[in-house]
């Protein structure tokens, strides 16, 4: 049986506070880098961005249903995946949503709709 305890230690705390500092400046570098790339003329309600060890999920969100609907996507994948190549992301997911409907079935909560 192992004694060692399993609590982690302040190190271990500090590492996990900068490695999350460096993960929300990378996803936050990343969405301004989205957000510059697409032109006026796309309607984007907001971008959520996720990074990991293995992939950068983008969420793009319309602010309608018929906007999601509607809209090409290729200006999106364009700006996203030069943006990916510029900050050395690989593996990227992109995800299409509408606000609208986050409010509808949500009540605008987007924790709760992510989760």
């Amino acid at each position: 049986m192992n004694n060692k305890t399993k609590i982690p230690s302040e190190e271990d705390f500090t590492r996990a506070k900068q490695r999350m500092r460096e993960r929300s400046e990378k996803e936050s570098l990343f969405k301004t880098a989205i957000l510059a790339k697409l032109s006026g003329k796309q309607p984007c309600h907001d971008i959520w961005v996720w990074v990991s060890d293995n992939e950068c999920t983008v969420s793009y969100i319309f602010p309608t249903d018929s906007d999601l609907k509607k809209n090409e996507t290729k200006e999106i994948v364009q700006a996203v995946e030069t943006s990916a190549q510029n900050q050395g992301i690989e593996n990227v997911v992109i995800e299409y949503h509408s606000h609208e409907y986050v409010m509808k079935e949500y009540n605008g909560n987007y924790d709760k709709y992510f989760r």
